[in-house]
């Protein structure tokens, strides 16, 4: 099973991916990492995609297109 988090570096996305990652591989995090938001970069856990983009750009779901495994 893989999943998809957006938000994945906010507080409640950061509670998301430890409790995915305890139990499955594929665990994938996009956020856009605003400043306001994020004063510090905050730390992704060891086992975790990292994507740096915005949902609502649509850059970033065409590479998510070409990144993301397929079924």
């Amino acid at each position: 099973m893989k999943f998809l988090v957006t938000g994945g570096a906010g507080f409640i996305g950061q509670l998301t991916i430890q409790r995915l990652i305890n139990n499955y591989e594929n665990v994938y995090l996009i956020d856009n990492f605003n400043h306001y938001v994020h004063r510090k970069m905050p730390v992704i856990p060891h086992g975790v995609f990292l994507i740096s983009g915005s949902v609502q750009d649509i850059e970033t779901w065409n590479f998510l297109d070409g990144v993301l495994p397929k079924e």
